[in-house]
């Protein structure tokens, strides 16, 4: 649980600034393992500069991310 809320809008999120990562669980590192749970990147939408980078991920087939 990246335990994001809406506390932290605003905040540069800049080197040298605290950043919490957690290791995945088992179950969901199986899954990824198996094809069950994927990965996708592609561009990021709504910016001007970089936009032919692939700054964007999400897991695929999640009903929580928009989609173009």
């Amino acid at each position: 649980m990246l335990e994001i809320d809406r506390t932290f809008s605003g905040l540069p999120l800049d080197s040298g600034q605290a950043l919490r990562l957690e290791h995945r669980s088992e179950d969901f590192q199986q899954a990824v393992e198996e094809g069950t749970i994927n990965f996708v990147q592609t561009t990021r939408i709504g910016i001007t500069k970089g936009i032919d980078l692939p700054w964007r991920w999400y897991l695929g087939n999640c009903a929580a991310v928009s989609q173009l």
